[in-house]
């Protein structure tokens, strides 16, 4: 980036929950953000005092230096102090390219770096993260849905179709709050992301999503192209090369699309008191069954660190925070306890190959008892 690249500030209103201003920001990073967090942009000015997060210029600075640290990271980041305050670094090309200040509010420092707008994001949600847990919530991984004032949570490992189980939901006149991340706050689901992740392979699980999905005929011939590729792949690549390759191309990659373009019906929420936590897991039968809070907890608090070191590889960054001053504590399993006081709680088990309408069934009879 260069300083002619600099245009305008960036504020972002996540909520009234986290509160994001800066110095002016280059093109590249507003659109950038405009694209992932477009619902929380807002023209209207938020202080440094009002704000939970503010982003500035990176000066040059001798503690910054990356060559001070004469060591290998694993993972591109140092953990050291600034000011009596702890400050995390990121490197680009063995140079300091991102500084989080974990003040109050934070300061987040970038460098002129061009296409710095994917990692400067990834440190904005870390950050969110902690702001996040210094107020009590979290992100949690999860589908939320609403309907007559009742919010349901879906939350599992990868592959146990909570996205597919959303969908289901929505057609049966269900109102969209999640597909897969959302803040957990004192009790509500709150949306980060307005769209469904729709993956090629659901057409198998839900054949009449083929007759929802808006341009279905690109959609597939898109599909036919990963497979293919995926094909020649196995065909050419020797058997070592190819977890790399599954690893840099996704055959999986998804369509993200709006509720309301699935189903015109379909209310887009912002937000909603959770009523009922369904957990779904893998096993050989369909079954399901109500659990109270005290045997569930355990495995919600596993599922979401589950997710999060499968997510990132600074997913540990908390961890090693606390690890150098125990006053960065961020506790999942307390988190989760407080916010989930007097909800219902469900364990939904599904066979690998489980039909989707008996899943489905399944589910609403769990539902029976709260809605």
């Amino acid at each position: 980036m260069t300083k002619t690249a600099i245009d305008r500030p960036l504020y972002l209103d996540i909520h009234s929950l986290i509160m994001v201003s800066s110095q002016p920001m280059p093109d590249e990073v507003i659109r950038y953000t405009r694209e992932k967090l477009n619902l929380f942009l807002t023209a209207a000015p938020i202080t440094e005092q009002e704000s939970d997060i503010v982003i500035s210029r990176l000066e040059s600075c001798h503690i910054f230096e990356w060559s001070n640290y004469h060591v290998n990271l694993k993972y591109g980041f140092l953990i050291t102090e600034y000011n009596g305050e702890t400050a995390i670094i990121f490197s680009y090309r063995a140079k300091t390219d991102i500084v989080v200040i974990l003040s109050e509010p934070i300061s987040v420092l970038c460098s002129d770096r061009e296409k710095i707008s994917d990692r400067l994001f990834d440190a904005l949600m870390f950050c969110f993260n902690i702001v996040l847990c210094r107020k009590n919530g979290m992100f949690f991984h999860g589908a939320a849905f609403e309907r007559g004032g009742k919010s349901v949570l879906l939350t599992g490992p990868f592959g146990t179709k909570k996205s597919m189980l959303l969908l289901a939901m929505l057609k049966d006149s269900w109102h969209f709050i999640s597909d897969d991340k959302f803040i957990l706050y004192d009790g509500s689901a709150y949306m980060l992301y307005p769209e469904i992740m729709i993956r090629a392979y659901y057409l198998k699980y839900l054949p009449w999503l083929e007759s929802v999905i808006p341009d279905v005929k690109n959609f597939k011939k898109a599909e036919a192209l990963r497979e293919k590729i995926m094909s020649l792949a196995s065909g050419y690549l020797p058997a070592s090369l190819l977890p790399l390759f599954r690893m840099i191309y996704d055959p999986y990659t998804p369509v993200n699309i709006n509720s309301n373009a699935l189903f015109p019906d379909c209310k887009t929420m912002k937000s909603g008191k959770v009523s009922a936590v369904v957990l779904l897991s893998e096993g050989h039968n369909l079954e399901s069954k109500k659990m109270s809070k005290a045997d569930i907890i355990d495995y919600l608090t596993a599922v979401q660190r589950l997710i999060s070191y499968e997510e990132s590889n600074i997913s540990s960054l908390k961890e090693r925070l606390f690890l150098r001053d125990n006053s960065f504590r961020c506790s999942i399993y307390d988190i989760i306890n407080s916010n989930f006081n007097d909800q219902d709680f469900f364990k939904l088990t599904l066979p690998v190959d489980c039909d989707m309408y008996l899943a489905f069934r399944e589910l609403n009879r769990c539902l029976d008892e709260v809605v």
